[in-house]
């Protein structure tokens, strides 16, 4: 699950998850939407695979 950066965004139902996850942000950008979130998770894993 994607949660939003913001205060007063959903909260993590952390009973349905196997763990957080914190994308690192580099230079300007404070935040990026759930499609970026899954598409830079799903990347990762599959590198992490090969």
């Amino acid at each position: 699950m994607s949660r939003a950066r913001r205060p007063g965004g959903m909260t993590l139902p952390r009973g349905h998850c196997d763990g957080p996850v914190k994308i690192p942000l580099l230079g300007d950008i404070e935040s990026v939407n759930a499609r970026i979130d899954a598409g830079v998770a799903l990347f990762d894993a599959a590198r992490q695979r090969q």
